[in-house]
């Protein structure tokens, strides 16, 4: 697949959601950057990388779905396009912290990931960004169910159980950075369980309490009176 195959029907589709105009579109196309560009998975991905190249602003972005919305009558696929906006700003996010196709080519080339794995990651990660970072994409991956605890686990143990060499030193680094991240998100459902299960029994509490008071209010107007 080439960029001539899937690079202008993803920003065309742009352009069809109302979300670029022609001549940002042929903006895009005209980019430097743009025939290096690997093929991309959807419009989402286009955006995101138009905005990181700032062929298009927030505001600008912003203006054309609050436009979609208003139109009279109702824009058919505004939901789509609306939801097209959000996707290209998480993966904007998601490219600041250098996940992207170059740091899933790399974990790929460094023998961490497969294939499957690799495929499914360049589906779901930015075109471009910042420097590649292996380890917050790494992390990522299991994060977002993209490679299962198990197989990221035996990875882990695989890696400790390199030779020591420096290819295994980095193998280390890459797989400590992505433990710690993991680590944290486990840390995070952990915490939020657990609130949700203080805000529940709360609720339950309060629940008693309600019906404890109409029983006696009940009582009284039956017996007490």
């Amino acid at each position: 697949m080439t960029f001539a195959d899937t690079t202008p029907d993803a920003f065309h589709a742009l352009v069809s959601h109302g979300l670029i105009t022609d001549a940002q579109h042929d903006a895009a196309l005209a980019h430097p950057e743009a025939a290096a560009l690997p093929p991309i998975p959807g419009p989402a991905h286009a955006l995101a990388w138009m905005r990181l190249k700032n062929l298009i602003a927030e505001e600008e972005l912003d203006a054309a779905v609050e436009r979609l919305e208003a139109a009279s009558p109702a824009v058919a696929a505004f939901t789509e396009a609306e939801d097209i906006a959000y996707d290209a700003d998480d993966l904007l996010d998601l490219g600041k912290t250098g996940i992207t196709h170059e740091a899933v080519a790399a974990l790929f080339n460094e023998g961490l990931i497969d294939t499957e794995t690799r495929d499914l990651a360049l589906r779901a990660a930015p075109l471009t960004g910042a420097p590649a970072a292996l380890g917050p994409t790494l992390g990522w991956l299991v994060t977002d169910g993209l490679l299962d605890t198990e197989p990221f686990e035996a990875l882990r143990a695989r890696v400790a159980a390199e030779p020591a060499f420096a290819t295994a030193a980095d193998h280390r680094r890459i797989l400590d950075e992505a433990q710690a991240i993991v680590a944290a998100d486990e840390q995070e459902t952990a915490d939020m369980l657990k609130e949700f299960a203080r805000s529940q029994q709360a609720s339950w509490r309060n629940f008693g309490m309600i019906v404890v008071a109409v029983v006696i209010v009940i009582g009284w107007y039956l017996f007490g009176r």
